[in-house]
C-alpha cells in the first residue's frame, strides 16, 4: 500500500513539473542561446582566447585575473575628451582697471587652458596606445610555454635526444 502511495505520487510529482504553456517557443529560446554562444565565441577569439576551453572551465590564465580586468576596464571605459574649461571670478569692480583686469586675466587663462587641453589630449592619445601594447604584450606573452611547460618540454627533448643517440649507435652496430 506504501509503495502504491509512492508511485502515485512521484507520477503526481511529474505531471505537476511537466510544463504545458503553448505561449514558450523552445525554438526561439534555444536560437537564442545558440546566437549568445556565437557571440560568446567570436568575443574570445577577438581577445586571442580559445572559447572551447572558456566554456568548459579548462581554461588557465597565464596571468592573474585581476590583470584581464584591469586590461577590460581599460578597454571598455569610455575617455570623455580631456580637458579644463575657463572658470575665472570675478574681481572687485574697479570702475576703469576693472573690466581690462578681467580681459588680460580671461586672455591668460584661454592661452593657459589651450596649452592643459593639448597635453591632456596628448597624454590620452599616450594612454591609449599603452593600453594597446600592454595587451598585445598580454597575448604574445600567453601564446609562449608556461615555465612548467618548458621543463616538460626540455625533458622531451633529452629522452629524445637519448633516443636519437641509441639509435645511431644502433645504426653503426647493424652496418658495421
Amino acid at each position: 500500500m506504501k509503495e502504491n502511495r509512492l508511485m502515485k505520487t512521484k507520477s503526481d510529482l511529474e505531471a505537476v513539473i511537466e510544463i504545458r504553456d503553448q505561449e514558450i517557443d523552445a525554438e526561439a529560446i534555444m536560437r537564442q542561446i545558440r546566437e549568445n554562444i556565437r557571440q560568446r565565441r567570436i568575443q574570445a577569439e577577438a581577445e586571442g582566447l580559445d572559447h572551447a576551453s572558456l566554456a568548459s572551465g579548462t581554461f588557465t590564465p597565464r596571468f592573474t585575473e585581476n590583470l584581464y580586468i584591469a586590461l577590460r576596464q581599460l578597454e571598455t571605459t569610455p575617455y570623455a575628451r580631456p580637458g579644463v574649461g575657463l572658470a575665472i571670478a570675478k574681481t572687485a569692480a574697479i570702475p576703469v582697471f576693472g573690466a581690462l583686469v578681467q580681459r588680460v586675466r580671461t586672455a591668460l587663462h584661454q592661452l593657459v587652458i589651450y596649452y592643459v587641453n593639448m597635453l591632456a589630449e596628448q597624454q590620452s592619445s599616450f594612454n591609449a596606445h599603452v593600453i594597446q601594447t600592454l595587451k598585445a604584450m598580454v597575448k604574445e606573452l600567453e601564446k609562449e610555454p608556461r615555465p612548467d611547460e618548458m621543463t616538460v618540454l626540455r625533458d622531451e627533448m633529452t629522452q629524445l635526444r637519448e633516443q636519437v643517440k641509441h639509435l645511431e649507435a644502433e645504426k653503426e652496430r647493424v652496418e658495421s
